[in-house]
């Protein structure tokens, strides 16, 4: 995407708001309930979106009914069409790489109507263990495996190398059909250096390097570049992206999503954690 690099706004200190898929979209797709301390399924951008008169598509690389995947699930499926290009039937999953969401992307953009408003959702596999089924041969550009570590990481690259070349078709298709593309991750791995190298980081006090992920878009997002992101208010970021208000989205509730104060995320036993920022602990990359 370097070629394309003057046309995208990229934020580098922003933060998921869970160590896990499973808890992290609930957390970054929905207002949470501080009350009882879950995310409120009711209160979703899909919801948010529909309300607006949004016709909404959500398309997934990822299982729809292993135990992992059923608070996603429940989101995906509040949107209008759904479809999962992963066969989990029978305990058995099949997957595929990342490229297989484009057509459909295509279709769907393709066909929209004169004025139609619409919100597609692309759910990845990304960067998960084992990198190695994460992108097809002709994307194996790092290859060194001197050591278990070093051969990791550049499975790892790889995997990073062909999310480059998938992200980059999206945004050409997009901005060809003069759409709004934004991107994110739903967490990181431990580092490799570190004492869980490339896993969820699921102890009871996670390593914030583990959530700290990308933000990518190609329209301006009005968020500072130096203080921390959090994306437990990725809602916040939604509406003013979308255009797309809402009451309880007011300017006290979102001033918490960029500021210098605390990270909230939800750790593995959905505890929900508040890290204090610090420049030199957040920022040290």
């Amino acid at each position: 995407m370097d070629s394309i690099r003057n046309k995208l706004y990229i934020y580098k200190n922003v933060y998921s708001a869970g160590t896990c898929t499973w808890n992290s979209v609930p957390a970054m797709f929905t207002k949470v309930d501080f009350k009882t301390m879950s995310p409120d399924l009711s209160k979703s951008i899909i919801h948010l979106a529909k309300d607006a008169g949004y016709k909404t598509y959500w398309i997934s690389n990822q299982p729809k009914s292993t135990q992992w995947d059923f608070s996603v699930t429940a989101i995906a499926k509040q949107a209008d069409h759904t479809f999962f290009f992963v066969d989990d039937r029978y305990g058995k999953i099949r997957f595929n790489y990342d490229e297989i969401l484009l057509p459909k992307l295509i279709s769907i953009l393709k066909n929209r109507k004169q004025n139609e408003k619409i919100l597609i959702v692309l759910h990845f596999r990304g960067s998960h263990m084992n990198f190695k089924d994460r992108y097809p041969p002709k994307f194996s550009k790092f290859k060194g495996n001197k050591n278990r570590i070093e051969k990791l990481l550049n499975q790892y690259d790889n995997s990073i190398f062909y999310t480059d070349y998938v992200l980059y078709n999206v945004i050409k298709i997009v901005n060809k059909y003069g759409g709004k593309f934004i991107f994110f991750s739903d967490h990181g791995l431990g580092n490799p250096k570190g004492p869980i190298p490339f896993k969820h980081d699921v102890r009871e006090k996670p390593n914030i390097d583990s959530i700290n992920v990308p933000l990518i878009s190609n329209t301006d997002l009005n968020l500072d570049f130096i203080k921390p992101i959090d994306l437990f208010y990725f809602e916040c970021i939604f509406s003013k992206w979308s255009k797309i208000t809402a009451n309880e989205l007011n300017e006290k509730y979102c001033s918490k999503l960029n500021n210098e104060r605390n990270i909230l995320f939800f750790d593995t036993n959905l505890r929900l954690e508040k890290v204090k920022y610090s420049h030199n602990i957040l920022c040290k990359h």
